[in-house]
């Protein structure tokens, strides 16, 4: 099969598979712009993207206009977003560009609704690369900046061993409160899990209050992340996450959108993603709360967060877990909506989510007969139903 890339009626590259055509263009484009030779071209193509960016980044920005072509396509072929991996419906559908360097995000619930477990499995599927219950094949490593202003280190350190156990091992039984209690603190689930741990703590920093020796302002807050990610290179990919935006001192501010405002100029200014985790107000709960104790999601939007509409309106997107009152076995149903997607549409997904160990799985219907092509995404969360 000859794969050919055409610019109106000009082929402009062309090879027998997508990743010829890559290697070409890759090729093309770095010998007529660097000194290095051929087979160090061919080690970077096989290799190094990481290095790739580097050279591009370094490269005379005086380019003409088939060279800016190449760019944008050497830019999605090293592929910089960053999407955590629930799974491939989250990934391709639900929340297709990722996180995105220079934007501010925020995951909002009721209070116990379960913000810190996303975010804690947001970090651990990123910082290993792995998720045993997702059908996604593609992994996204990066480095996470946990911020927690509600829990100490130790609370949150429980949270992430019991979640690793869960999404790299495949073995949800481990809980963050045994762990805590030391009831769990003997099995081997938790020493395969602590080992886990200690291999991923360069890609997982945890900053709690005692890093900080008080509640921070903003100021504080972005002064302390500006120092630790200058120890990074520049070249890997980052997220940071802020566990609660109204612990931040004028977060929860009514009528002053300065700790908001901040922190998007901040995730500008570093060009790192920053996701917020922030409550609901309590008039926006009340006011979707049905008589049977559930919640009417069309009631529900990105306006709906507690404090000044600044933080809504710096935000590039705005998820809600919403509770579904459904229980499956062990596990609850929640639904996450997207009533703020400023890159795509404001879809919606359900989870099966295990409380114990903070685990999130994508809900696949089972209704009626099961369609063949989900039986083995079935399987792997049967452990759950």
């Amino acid at each position: 099969m000859l794969v050919q890339v055409r610019l109106g009626n000009q082929i402009i590259a062309q090879g027998g598979t997508k990743m010829d055509v890559k290697k070409h263009e890759l090729l093309k484009f770095i010998k007529s712009s660097t000194n290095l030779t051929r087979d160090q071209i061919l080690n970077l193509v096989d290799e190094d993207y990481d290095l790739i960016y580097e050279i591009l980044d370094g490269l005379n920005p005086k380019l003409d206009y088939f060279d800016c072509i190449l760019q944008w396509r050497l830019s999605s072929i090293c592929d910089f977003s960053i999407r955590p991996n629930f799974g491939k419906y989250f990934a391709e559908e639900f929340f297709p560009t990722g996180f995105i360097c220079g934007d501010m995000y925020v995951l909002s619930a009721i209070s116990g609704g379960g913000k810190t477990s996303m975010g804690i499995q947001i970090a651990t599927t990123l910082a290993t690369g792995k998720n045993f219950y997702s059908d996604l094949k593609k992994e996204t490593k990066a480095c996470v900046f946990y911020v927690s202003l509600e829990q100490n280190k130790k609370q949150i350190e429980a949270r992430v061993i019991a979640n690793l156990s869960a999404i790299y091992l495949g073995k949800p039984i481990l809980s963050y409160s045994g762990i805590l209690s030391g009831q769990d603190t003997f099995s081997n689930e938790f020493s395969n899990a602590l080992l886990i741990y200690s291999t991923i703590q360069n890609n997982l920093r945890i900053l709690d209050f005692d890093y900080f020796n008080k509640t921070p302002t903003v100021e504080e807050l972005c002064m302390a992340l500006e120092y630790e990610l200058s120890a990074l290179p520049k070249n890997m990919k980052k997220l940071v996450i802020v566990d609660r935006y109204e612990n931040i001192i004028g977060g929860t501010s009514n009528n002053d959108d300065k700790v908001a405002r901040e922190l998007k100029n901040f995730a500008v200014k570093e060009n790192v993603p920053i996701l917020v985790q922030a409550q609901m107000s309590k008039n926006a709960i009340e006011s979707a709360k049905t008589s049977d104790g559930k919640f009417n999601v069309d009631k529900l939007s990105a306006s709906s967060l507690k404090g000044t509409s600044g933080l809504e309106h710096h935000a590039s997107g705005v998820m809600i877990l919403v509770p579904d009152n459904v229980m499956s076995g062990e596990s609850k149903r929640i639904t996450l909506i997207q009533p703020k997607n400023r890159y795509g549409k404001n879809e919606s997904m359900k989870f099966n989510f295990l409380g114990p160990c903070g685990l999130f799985t994508q809900h696949v219907e089972t209704r009626g007969r099961k369609k063949k092509e989900n039986l083995e995404d079935d399987s792997q969360i049967s452990n759950l139903d």
